[in-house]
């Protein structure tokens, strides 16, 4: 009687806090990026997930994190990633964690890793010198790192003055012009090194420049690609800002919800750039930017997408593809409940409330589709198993998408079962 009734609570004792918990956790994507042929993301348990092809003609390394891998079909959990908040891609990809440390794989030609090397790297690496970080963005092929305390870290290529240090490689208008008897690495920085501005809150890493916002609304830049000096330098034109994102462009939204671009203009190959302050038209409510390689993103408060800029391998999302600028956004079709965008090289991806992922855009490597054809994908695509990213063969590997399980119902079945095993329990006394 008593080893049946032990026999009894200890049934009851492994579906409740076993099996329950179990079934009703769920882990979803929340956020994910692109780089120039791979993406990665982030899901709520803290685990970080990589997919596509390497950067063409650099050898032993791949975006997996997890070792060399040449099949771009498969999405992987990267090898020794905990407790993840935060990740950013472009030629290298950086995961941020909980401790505040940044972890960097990929790409490392120009020192973009940030740990004191130029090889690269097929698995997650500490870049040096870094406690206590709280934001981290990858550009065109430097990286910046925002700490608690306000102050910010660049490293990587430092040929368009990005790093903020007071250097750049001289140039004309014919290009740059390296000094005798120097090289390209002789400007670039393989660890993190400080920048001169205090007071930060925000730090974003463009093509090829910096820019951070400061806690008093003001924006300063660095770097060729803005036109703006080697060191940070205040954009008088930019007050009252309470957002930025980088990348061919700089947007900026300000407090009473106004969308800012500053950008460069080549009118000619022949003239002299020209840089220009615009406003975004047509948006209303935004709560997050995102610019990319050559166009722009932004999310509004009702979920939908918006998209601007060049538009040829159909990144704007609009079921067209044309190598004109759209300076006006438009609706990207098909989406709705979105939560988190992110504009890459040539392509863009955003991720929706239960944790499905869509993406758009440059194909031709298979960040979006390894088994299709289409070297450009107009409108927005599911990724998920059996649209060509995979699980990976003998491995832990989870779709693309997962469900969030119905905490309601499995703790149903779990009293259900439970009352069986009672009732079964009550006969045989």
């Amino acid at each position: 009687m008593c080893k049946s009734r032990s026999i009894f609570f200890v049934l009851v004792f492994f579906i409740l806090v076993v099996i329950v918990p179990v079934c009703a956790s769920s882990s979803r994507v929340v956020s994910a990026s692109f780089g120039m042929f791979h993406g990665v993301a982030l899901k709520d348990d803290g685990t970080v997930w990589a997919w596509g092809a390497p950067y063409p003609g650099a050898a032993n390394f791949s975006y997996y994190g997890v070792g060399e891998k040449d099949d771009e079909s498969i999405l992987i959990r990267v090898d020794g990633l905990d407790n993840v908040t935060m990740v950013s891609t472009e030629t290298a990809c950086f995961a941020l964690d909980k401790n505040g440390t940044v972890w960097a794989w990929g790409f490392n030609e120009e020192g973009q890793l940030g740990d004191g090397t130029y090889n690269n790297s097929a698995t997650p690496v500490k870049v040096k010198g870094l406690e206590g970080v709280v934001e981290v963005s990858a550009g065109g092929v430097h990286s910046l790192a925002l700490d608690k305390n306000g102050t910010v870290w660049a490293w990587g290529a430092d040929w368009d003055g990005q790093l903020g240090n007071g250097i750049k490689v001289p140039s004309t208008s014919h290009g740059r012009v390296m000094p005798p008897g120097m090289s390209e690495r002789d400007f670039h920085s393989n660890v993190p090194i400080r920048v001169n501005v205090t007071g930060v809150k925000q730090v974003a890493a463009g093509n090829d420049f910096s820019a951070v916002l400061k806690e008093d609304g003001t924006v300063w830049a660095w770097g060729e690609g803005l036109k703006m000096p080697p060191y940070p330098e205040r954009i008088d034109c930019l007050s009252n800002i309470k957002m930025i994102a980088a990348g061919y462009s700089l947007l900026a939204l300000a407090d009473d919800g106004t969308l800012w671009e500053y950008w460069v203009e080549w009118t000619s190959w022949d003239s002299l750039p020209e840089v220009r302050l615009t406003r975004v038209e047509g948006l209303a409510n935004v709560v997050s930017i995102s610019s990319g390689g050559s166009h722009s993103m932004a999310l509004l408060a009702n979920g939908t997408v918006w998209a601007w800029g060049y538009n040829e391998d159909g990144e704007l999302g609009d079921g067209s593809t044309s190598a004109y600028t759209r300076s006006t956004p438009a609706r990207v079709q098909g989406l709705a409940n979105i939560t988190s965008i992110s504009a890459g090289w040539r392509n863009s991806i955003a991720v929706q409330d239960d944790g499905t992922v869509w993406a758009w855009g440059r194909n031709l490597e298979g960040q979006i589709d390894p088994g299709s054809t289409e070297t450009k994908i107009t409108t927005p695509k599911t990724i998920l198993k059996g649209t060509g990213l995979q699980e990976a063969p003998n491995s832990s590997s989870e779709p693309f998408k997962t469900q969030v399980a119905d905490t309601g119902f499995m703790t149903m079945v779990a009293a259900m079962v439970t009352a069986l095993i009672a009732y079964s329990w009550k006969k045989r006394q």
